[in-house]
């Protein structure tokens, strides 16, 4: 065992990767402009807070939740704390499969 490579030796490797050059011309023109964000469907699955709570920090304005005033975004609540991923993963698996793909 003390001829063959292990530990250190084996968590090292080296990649090589030969790749054609790219002409400049196609880095700096302009392409296909990026889907705008708010055409992104978005949900805010409230676990903290009630919903009744969001919806007034949204409408008075609050600079943390000023974001979620747009049509794209959908508002669920799964009151479960923090980390609902392991207190309620199918109530969670739930919400965000019934995220709408699109908005609109």
């Amino acid at each position: 065992y003390r001829r063959r490579p292990s530990g250190p030796l084996l968590d090292r490797f080296d990649l090589r990767l030969d790749l054609p050059p790219v002409p400049w011309r196609d880095i700096t023109e302009a392409g296909v402009p990026p889907e705008s964000t708010a055409a992104v469907p978005k949900v805010l699955i409230a676990t903290s807070l009630p919903l009744a709570l969001v919806d007034q920090l949204i409408a008075g304005g609050h600079p943390w939740f000023a974001e979620l005033s747009g049509p794209e975004w959908n508002f669920e609540e799964l009151p479960t704390g923090h980390w609902p991923m392991f207190s309620r993963p199918e109530d969670l698996a739930r919400v965000l499969l019934g995220v709408p793909a699109s908005v609109g």
